[in-house]
């Protein structure tokens, strides 16, 4: 039926539109400088191009009824100053799927079944919500601190989070009297990360399961897994901060309900951000993703470029107005492939290598997004080396 694959190259500032000619394939014709039109439908481009200048390329195939073709066209001028200026955000920006200003959240709920799982004294008087500090900040705080090596402030970087300037919950003179958890009742606050919420534990209605890991010899060899009181389906992790009890929620798996929006992830954009985000705080590109309950390695997933405008679609079901969205480029290596076993080992010992635990049906789900994502790349130019390029939501 033919395909079309299009992406915008901010760093050799073309735009690739890649099209697969089987059976009746697709027509293609660029439509002057703004974008293209594909057996009369039209699709806009996020930038602006040269038309004129564009060049095609007929792909190397081993498959004789299966041609692909590459139109490339140079990115005008005027719109390479325009997406130097839009995406000149820090890539720890990026990570941050979720708004800064957070207001009104009125209600948590289940994503799979929609439960209400705040308790009812907590929806009457609201919550306070807060934006967590960098994750990594244990990390980054030497590059923040200017104090000699023997001259260091003793601050446990978990709580940094709390000090506030209207109050400071760790020297509040109530904590003293009552458990944190007690104090947060009458002032809760919720503090979003980049994609996850934690809240104090006494606020949700929720059951905990505590699950042994596979590998006995991990340092931590269980967890809590927190559980919707009505579906059962998993939500998060119980754990604590400091003093405080709390819940750590993740947002692929809950909703958050606000006066005006509703919101939530999806398994990609949580991983994204993850990804974005320890990259941003230490340069590392290279991921091995693992079970968290079989502490076995599923994904090798190494990134390698991120603000990518994607068009990926196939003429089966072309949609009437087509839209670009925002990805990361990945290549990855799935445990079905033959030499994973090998390769897991190569990069578990590598010190510039990150390990990024995600519940064991999740590692399913996101192997088979990333299967599914990289078949909508041409063919040609599918593999690199021994691992499959793909994509994620941004």
């Amino acid at each position: 039926m033919g395909a079309l694959y299009v992406e915008v190259l901010d760093n050799l500032q073309v735009v690739d539109i890649y099209t697969e000619q089987a059976g009746n394939g697709c027509s293609v014709q660029l439509d002057a400088n703004t974008g293209i039109s594909v057996n009369k439908h039209n699709i806009t481009f996020p930038v602006e191009i040269i038309s004129h200048k564009a060049t095609k390329t007929v792909l190397p195939s081993s498959t004789p009824s299966v041609k692909w073709e590459r139109l490339r066209a140079p990115i005008a001028y005027s719109s390479r100053q325009k997406r130097q200026h839009a995406l000149s955000r820090s890539i720890t920006e990026l990570s941050k799927v979720v708004p800064d200003t957070v207001e009104d959240v009125t209600d948590i709920c289940c994503q799979s079944c929609k439960a209400s799982l705040l308790v009812n004294s907590i929806k009457a008087s609201g919550l306070n919500v807060r934006r967590l500090p960098s994750a990594h900040w244990s990390e980054l705080v030497d590059c923040w601190m200017c104090h000699p090596e023997e001259d260091k402030l003793t601050v446990n970087p978990d709580l940094l989070f709390s000090f506030e300037p209207e109050r400071n919950m760790l020297q509040d003179s109530k904590s003293s009297a009552n458990s944190i958890d007690n104090v947060f009742a009458t002032d809760v606050h919720m503090w979003i990360g980049n994609s996850f919420v934690l809240i104090p534990q006494s606020c949700l209605q929720h059951r905990c399961e505590h699950i042994p890991v596979d590998d006995k010899k991990r340092y931590y060899n269980a967890y809590t897994a927190v559980r919707c009181n009505v579906c059962a389906n998993a939500i998060g992790e119980a754990g604590s901060v400091g003093s405080r009890k709390v819940l750590r929620l993740s947002l692929h798996r809950v909703q958050l309900r606000c006066a005006r929006s509703e919101i939530s992830l999806k398994l990609g954009q949580s991983v994204c951000s993850e990804i974005l985000s320890h990259a941003g705080a230490h340069a590392v590109y290279k991921y091995v993703i693992e079970g968290k309950r079989s502490c076995k390695p599923v994904l090798l997933v190494h990134l390698v470029g991120w603000n990518a405008d994607i068009l990926a679609l196939s003429m089966q079901n072309f949609k009437d107005t087509p839209a670009f969205e925002r990805y990361i480029k990945v290549l990855f290596l799935a445990d079905y492939d033959s030499d994973f076993s090998e390769r897991a080992k190569q990069w578990l010992d590598d010190d510039a290598v990150e390990v990024i635990s995600l519940l064991d049906d999740d590692c399913t789900s996101l192997s088979q997004q990333l299967t599914e994502n990289s078949l909508h790349i041409p063919t040609p130019v599918r593999m690199m080396g021994n691992m499959t390029r793909s994509f994620l939501p941004q």
